[in-house]
């Protein structure tokens, strides 16, 4: 049978190349997207919680009273006073749901900020750590000064040493 000159389109086999073509560069990218999703959560909540205690040191230094940073379960939350009901709290993260399959270990249950910026002694330190393990965590440390640090992605308070674990 003889084909027109001008028909336009697909041959079945054109169309199977290009469809074997895509799964392939799907089942490569797929992977790829996930631990890249991973590693912007985690770098999110690194960034929430940096925020969240800049926020809680600068406003008690502009109102010229102590604020807290509580660690409790399932949150993180800047009140006057960690006791207090979160209806007071003046800012409230909700890691269960904010922060998805982030773990978040603290040395300290509550950082105290003083009107002069200053914190309780000793030192803060936090690490967030999602899915794919240390090396994409993240180490945020909070001096007796009040100086609130997050270090790069897999480095500890120094830096230069890779975090071993989460």
């Amino acid at each position: 049978m003889k084909r027109a000159k001008n028909s336009s389109g697909f041959t079945l086999t054109e169309l199977m190349i290009v469809v074997a073509l895509m799964a392939v560069f799907s089942a490569i990218a797929i992977p790829s997207f996930s631990s890249l999703v991973s590693n912007n959560r985690t770098q999110g909540a690194a960034g929430e919680i940096y925020g969240l205690l800049q926020f809680a040191r600068s406003t008690a230094a502009a109102n010229r009273s102590t604020l807290m940073v509580c660690f409790d379960a399932g949150k993180i939350s800047v009140k006057t006073l960690c006791t207090k009901a979160d209806s007071e709290a003046l800012r409230i993260v909700n890691t269960a749901v904010d922060m998805g399959s982030v773990s978040i270990n603290s040395s300290q249950n509550v950082v105290t900020f003083y009107p002069n910026g200053t914190t309780k002694a000793p030192a803060t330190t936090i690490v967030l750590c999602g899915s794919n393990g240390a090396a994409n965590g993240f180490t945020l440390t909070v001096d007796v000064s009040g100086s609130v640090r997050m270090w790069n992605r897999g480095k500890t308070r120094d830096n230069a040493a890779t975090m071993s674990s989460c």
